[in-house]
Formats: C-alpha cells, structure tokens, sequence
C-alpha cells in the first residue's frame, strides 16, 4: 500500500507508523497534521488513491454487462408518470441521477402511494434494458412513499473512530443484534484545527471470510421465504452503501459477485440469505466533512450459514 500526499502546504508535525496488511486489523498508516485553519486542509488527508487495497464501489450501471451479476440500487425519487404496467421515476439522489420505467412498482404499493409527483424511496433491479425511447428499465423490489419536505438531516456526532455496524433479526421475538467490525478502512477527522488520517489495511472480503474473526451469522428459519430481513443500524447512517453478495462455498477466490445493491438513501432492510459471504461497502462524504468533522470509508464482512 502506498500513501499519496502532498504535504507542501502543510506544516507541523507528520508521523508515519506503518505494519503489515495480513492477518492484523492494527492501522497501517497513522497520518497526524496540524493544520492553521480549515481553508489549508481543503481536501481529506488521506485520499481515495492512499489506499489500493480498499475496494472500489462500483457503479450499477458499470457492471451492467456482466449478466451473471444482478444489480439492484436504492434511492429517492418522485413518481413522473403511471401506466398499466409500470411507472415513470425520476431520481432526486445526487449520485445516481436520471429518469428510469420500473415495472412491478402495483405489487409492493397501493394506489394512494402511487401518484404523480409523490416522493419515494424505491430499491430497483437493473434489467439491462431500455425502452424504445432511451430510458432504462429496472424492476421494483421494495418501495414506500416518504413524507413531504423529508430529509436525511446530519447528525450532531462526531465519529472519532470507524462505527461498528449492527443488523437485528426483525421478525425475531428476541432482541438479539450482532456487531460487525470494520478492518479495513480510512478515516479524516477534523478537530480543532488538527487533522487526524487513519488507514487500516485488512485483507480482501473473500479472504478475510476465511478466518476465524471474521463475523458469522447463523440464520433462522421462516417457513416460505430463502431470506431473513434483518434492518441495519450504525451511530450515523453512511452516505451509500454497496453490499456485495458471493457463495459461501464458491471454491475459488476470483469468483464474480452473485449480487450487489447499492444504496444511496436510507436502508430499511437488508435481505440476508443462508451459505453467502457479504461485504458492506460504506462510505461518508467528504463533501459533508467541513460540517461533520469526518469522512471516511470503511469494509464489513459477514459469513452467513
């Protein structure tokens, strides 16, 4: 791993402690700056470029061609148009701009919910079609009408360190939540002029799903369904979050991920299947770090039976 900074238009003290990238989730470069005001540390202090092992989250609409992948995203949007057999959104999520036909949004909504203008949160299916007029066609897979004028808001926390992530089974009569661990991350914080840079290099999802540490979830069964929705919950909510879904048993680690759902909105509820190993992309924007006072990214993996 390679740390890229230029450091000339800073001043201070700069300390370096560099370890391994194996087994160890210990940090692999600590980077401490003090910085004379926020102006001077415009940008993170670590970039996306300091860390090549982190992996990158893919653009739906990049993995389009391989047919062996479904692709499923999250995001707000309104309801342009109605017809018989699908609607006509457009998005209101920043990251994943643009107009798209969705079919099947009658069977996950009633009527009222489905009207012209309303605001909603939709998790979609790439189809990897258009329609005659250019616009891509996706598949509703959960929908549900937000309230006027609603928004995410920030949160008055200061996240000094990676959060731990949370999933709670929803249909269980027991409260019984597991927590994932980050061990391969990197976070900016900003406090009091001091800026403070924290890359841990862990291994690659499939590997680290081989060892012992590593977070294992044993399923429940309920009859009728291959999947148990469990809702997912962390200190502040990330920015998005891309969830990558392999076999457990998939006997060779280049193996192409089944699935990935990425979300740019809220997550209310993650379907989680029996024998698969995940990874939990998340990412906090920089773009919010002046108010916040962080930003990051950070990589979760879960082994589930």
């Amino acid at each position: 791993m390679k740390l890229r900074r230029n450091l000339g238009v800073l001043f201070g003290v700069i300390s370096l402690i560099l370890t391994g990238c194996g087994d160890s989730f210990e940090p692999a470069v600590i980077v401490t700056t003090t910085i004379s005001s926020q102006e001077e540390s415009g940008s993170p202090l670590i970039t996306e470029a300091s860390m090549e092992s982190f992996s990158e989250d893919p653009q739906p609409q990049e993995i389009s061609e391989n047919t062996a992948t479904i692709n499923y995203v999250g995001i707000k949007a309104h309801i342009k148009e109605i017809h018989e057999d699908r609607i006509l959104i457009s998005s209101d999520t920043d990251g994943f701009p643009g107009a798209f036909w969705v079919l099947g949004a009658r069977e996950l909504a009633e009527s009222r919910e489905l009207e012209s203008g309303n605001s909603i949160f939709i998790l979609m299916e790439d189809l990897k079609e258009k329609e005659s007029d250019g616009i891509k066609i996706y598949r509703a897979k959960q929908l549900f009408s937000l309230p006027g004028e609603e928004g995410r808001g920030t949160e008055n926390i200061v996240l000094t360190d990676v959060p731990t992530f949370t999933l709670t089974d929803v249909l269980s009569s027991k409260y019984d939540p597991l927590e994932i661990h980050s061990g391969n991350y990197l976070w900016n914080l900003d406090e009091n002029g001091e800026g403070l840079g924290v890359v841990a290099c862990g291994c690659a999802p499939l590997e680290e799903a081989a060892m012992e540490h590593c977070a294992r979830l044993k399923l429940p069964t309920y009859s009728g369904i291959d999947y148990v929705g469990y809702s997912f919950s962390t200190k502040i909510q990330p920015d998005k979050l891309v969830v990558r879904q392999w076999p457990k048993d998939m006997g060779k680690p280049d193996v192409i991920e089944e699935s990935i759902t990425t979300y740019y909105y809220v997550i209310p509820f993650l379907d989680i299947k029996p024998d698969k190993i995940y990874e939990f992309a998340a990412e906090w924007e920089g773009d919010n770090q002046e108010q916040r006072k962080f930003s990051g990214r950070a990589s979760y993996v879960l082994v589930t039976e």
